[in-house]
């Protein structure tokens, strides 16, 4: 059995591997050779114990557990086991995990769906999932403006700051979320807000959004008229989307059956339609333990 820390997992997941794997998964999850459900979640008293699971026959199952509604860098574990054998093949005892496939799913989804040449790329949010939507950014969107806004103005300019400087990213703090949107045709929601963070007027004209933070009935960091008004409707995982509590807005708003798999697009089983699309990042599951498996691997694990 390998264990990997949180140095190991930052130095041995790269943006390239992530971005390849996340990838597969989403194709893998889409055709059925990754078994992922939807999250369980055991209440202990005062918290809440959260598991992530995962399979591919024949090869491995495993899962990350972490206590709700988040996790530092050290404190969640993710597991890999052997399919046939059942023993353990590797396990991780780091929070850089989730967001960096988080970060992934995000990037493969807008190498594949934003368009070819955008104006600018827009982040809202400075927290540990918006820097990984930046991190896990693909090769052909790297020399493309991209404006950054936080709460509030020092969050923001410390942001921008640290990843034009770690990223070597032309990032630029914008004064107010108006700015930061305007002229851009790719935006990308990261925040852990509970109310809309971008007037959807402001989102008229923007061809690509992505969503990572809240998106349930009572906690959206998206108004739930922007579904309606989208022409493409994209998730890492429909079955997720539809086994949240309280309801993901889109299945409150009865639009379930509209939204297109992530997976599906990729292997092009699908065509995304029309001029605006709006990708929901879930966070598919079983994907943590699809790239410890992949660590594994690389390591001379199989």
């Amino acid at each position: 059995m390998r264990v990997f820390g949180p140095e190991k997992v930052r130095s041995a997941v790269t943006p390239s591997l992530a971005r390849e794997q996340m990838r597969l998964a989403a194709i893998a999850a889409w055709r059925g050779a990754l078994t992922a459900p939807a999250r369980l979640s055991s209440p202990l008293g005062s918290r809440t114990l959260r598991f992530s699971t995962g399979a591919v026959r024949g090869d491995w199952f495993g899962y990350r557990s972490y206590a709700a509604p988040g996790a530092s860098d050290h404190d969640e574990i993710v597991v890999v086991c052997d399919d046939d054998t059942e023993a353990v093949r590797a396990m991780a005892v780091s929070g850089g995990f989730g967001p960096l496939r988080s970060g992934a799913i995000g990037a493969v989804a807008l190498d594949a769906l934003a368009p070819q040449n955008p104006n600018g790329i827009t982040l809202i949010g400075a927290g540990r999932q918006a820097w990984h939507q930046l991190w896990a950014l693909p090769d052909r969107f790297r020399e493309v403006p991209i404006r950054v806004r936080a709460r509030n103005e020092r969050r923001t300019e410390e942001f921008a700051i640290a990843a034009s400087s770690i990223l070597d990213l032309e990032v630029l703090a914008a004064p107010s979320v108006e700015e930061a949107v305007q002229g851009s045709d790719v935006v990308i929601l990261a925040t852990s807000s509970s109310e809309p963070v971008v007037p959807n007027e402001l989102l008229r004209d923007v061809r690509y959004i992505a969503t990572v933070g809240p998106k349930v009935l009572g906690s959206a960091e998206v108004a739930g008229d922007l579904f309606c008004a989208s022409d493409c409707l994209v998730a890492d995982s429909t079955e997720q989307l539809q086994r949240y509590d309280p309801a993901h807005v889109v299945v409150a708003s009865g639009l379930e059956e509209s939204v297109v798999h992530l997976g599906a697009l990729l292997c092009h089983d699908a065509v995304p339609q029309g001029d605006r699309i709006v990708m929901m990042n879930v966070g598919l599951a079983g994907t943590e333990a699809w790239m410890l498996n992949e660590l594994w691997r690389l390591e001379g694990g199989g």
